[in-house]
C-alpha cells in the first residue's frame, strides 16, 4: 500500500513473546494517540472457538488451522490500516502481528503457511517496539509458561534479527513504557504528520 504514497498511518507493532504487555501498551496507546489498535488474532479465534464448545481447552490450536489464524490476523491488520487511513489518523498500534504468527508456527509445528514470509515482507510495518519480558507472568486459558516465554522471548529478538528488522526496545513499568514509546514516536515521526 505504501508504494501508491497514499498517506498511510505509521504501523506500530509491539513485538514480544506472551505476556509481555502487548495488549496493554497497545490499549494504551491507542487511546492516547485517539486511534485505533488492532487485537491479536489467535487470542480472538481461539476464545470464540472455546466459547461456541468446539475446543476443549484455548490452547488446542492444531496445524490446520494456523493458516486460517494467519489469515485472520494478515486481514485484520489490513482492515484496522484502512480505518485509519480513513479516519486521517497519525498511528496504528498492533497488539503483535503476521510475524509473531510464523515464529509460534514454526516452533510448535515445525513449519508454516508457505505464504507467509511474502506476506510478513509485503507489510507496510514501520516500526517494532520489542517489549521486555520484564512484567510479571499471569496465567490465562491461552497462556503456556513463564519458561516458555523467556524461550519464545529469545526466539522473537532473534526472527528479528534474522530478518533485519531494526526494533526498539521496551522495558519498565507500563507507565514508563507508555511515556518511553510517546517521546520515540515524537522525536521519530512528530515532522512527518
Amino acid at each position: 500500500m505504501r508504494d501508491l504514497n497514499l498517506s498511510l498511518p505509521k504501523v506500530v507493532v509491539l513485538f514480544g513473546a506472551e505476556c509481555t504487555g502487548k495488549s496493554t501498551l497497545s490499549r494504551a496507546l491507542s487511546l492516547h494517540y485517539q486511534t485505533l489498535y488492532n487485537p491479536e488474532y489467535v487470542r480472538l479465534y481461539l476464545e470464540e472457538r472455546h466459547r461456541l464448545g468446539l475446543i476443549a481447552s484455548e490452547q488446542d490450536l492444531t496445524y490446520s488451522e494456523v493458516e486460517q489464524v494467519a489469515l485472520g490476523q494478515l486481514i485484520s491488520e489490513k482492515q484496522t490500516l484502512v480505518q485509519a487511513h480513513l479516519q486521517k489518523k497519525d498511528y496504528i498500534f498492533l497488539d503483535t502481528n503476521l510475524l509473531s504468527t510464523a515464529v509460534y508456527s514454526r516452533e510448535i509445528y515445525g513449519k508454516q503457511p508457505v505464504w507467509i514470509n511474502q506476506a510478513i515482507a509485503e507489510q507496510p510495518y514501520d516500526l517494532y517496539f520489542f517489549l521486555a519480558d520484564d512484567f510479571a507472568w499471569q496465567a490465562d486459558a491461552q497462556r503456556s509458561t513463564a519458561q516458555s516465554r523467556t524461550n519464545f522471548q529469545q526466539m522473537m529478538k532473534a526472527e528479528l534479527r534474522r530478518r533485519n528488522i531494526d526494533f526498539c526496545p521496551v522495558s519498565g513499568s507500563l507507565q514508563a513504557r507508555i511515556a518511553f514509546c510517546k517521546d520515540y514516536l515524537e522525536r521519530h515521526y512528530a515532522s512527518q504528520k
